[in-house]
């Protein structure tokens, strides 16, 4: 048995205890958390946090139910977990005193107090995280509907070659389905590139990307040709490069329509010669005065200036007047 504490120890125990008083106070509300302490889901207690969120005074928390801080749709939920003594985070909406909610995150924790169990339970505004999940959320459905919806095929490769993701366009440009193509590598569609040269190609490009034309080959052995634009980032310490892939079957058929049109025409230009403008002629002899002033004949001036060649015969009328006994004995 001990005996009686003296004066001087029984006033340096009270000086420990109000320090470990302020020290738990001052933990308390610290924390960006409402905190609250309950007995059987009636508040014994509340951290300056708790009065700054939900906007009840101290002494006006203290003997209200836990409940009153939870949205009615909520409050059967929280009510089983003090029951149960539950202590895993989870969500809920919370309600303030002049009626506005707001999301939070609750976890509660029992501690045991001279014999009494006492539940502490904190509450974390979640406001922002919930904005930034759905502003998230939002962003990754406007970007599927833009994959989805783009009229050229995409496809996702990792450094490995394998698909990582890829587009509806892209799996019907290629004759298979999604779930088909989720299970290739580049080399089971790229009929130009050997795979260690697609390898290559896929270690090699980066977030300034590249661009380049190909052959793809179809599920069923087809080819046609192609246009693809690839970036590269990382993504969880993994490299995936986006490609977007164009089918210019088309553009390449009508490029070389084109170009043998031309090409004829070209031909057909250089078979062609014209004569053009007002030529100068000897109203007696016939003959044309060129462009250096020299008076030729009309066959030379004409054969030096288209392809025209001539074969010299007389007409009748020339015939009769120059031999007029020709004529006779015929």
């Amino acid at each position: 048995m001990h005996g009686k504490p003296t004066y001087k120890e029984l006033e340096q125990r009270i000086k420990e205890l109000e320090i470990e008083t302020r020290k738990h106070r001052a933990l308390a509300d610290a924390p960006f958390e409402a905190i609250f302490l309950s007995e059987q889901g009636i508040c014994l207690d509340q951290n300056q946090a708790a009065e700054k969120m939900f906007g009840y005074s101290h002494a006006e928390a203290i003997g209200r139910h836990g409940t009153e801080w939870i949205a009615p749709e909520y409050r059967e939920r929280v009510r089983t977990n003090m029951r149960t003594g539950y202590e895993k985070p989870y969500e809920v909406v919370a309600l303030r005193k002049d009626g506005t909610t707001f999301p939070c995150e609750i976890q509660a924790q029992m501690i045991d107090r001279e014999g009494i169990s006492i539940r502490v339970t904190a509450l974390r505004d979640i406001t922002e995280k919930k904005e930034a999940e759905q502003i998230l959320k939002d962003e990754i459905v406007r970007r599927r509907i833009l994959v989805d919806q783009s009229r050229d095929g995409i496809v996702v490769i990792d450094q490995d070659g394998k698909v990582y993701e890829a587009n509806r366009r892209f799996a019907a440009m290629l004759g298979y389905t999604v779930d088909e193509i989720q299970h290739l590598h580049v080399w089971d569609w790229d009929f130009q590139w050997s795979k260690a040269r697609l390898l290559e190609k896929l270690r090699d490009v980066d977030d300034a990307g590249d661009h380049f034309e190909t052959v793809h080959k179809r599920k069923d052995g087809s080819l046609y040709e192609v246009e693809i634009s690839t970036n590269g980032a990382v993504y969880q310490n993994r490299k995936l490069v986006f490609c977007i892939c164009r089918d210019i079957t088309e553009r390449k058929r009508s490029e070389e329509e084109r170009k043998q049109l031309i090409q004829e025409l070209q031909t057909a230009l250089a078979e062609v010669k014209t004569l053009r403008g007002i030529i100068p002629i000897c109203t007696q002899c016939k003959k044309i005065r060129d462009d250096d002033g020299y008076w030729q004949r009309v066959e030379q001036y004409i054969e030096e200036r288209s392809d025209v060649l001539f074969t010299h015969g007389i007409c009748d009328e020339c015939a009769k007047r120059l031999y007029p006994w020709y004529e006779d004995e015929s």
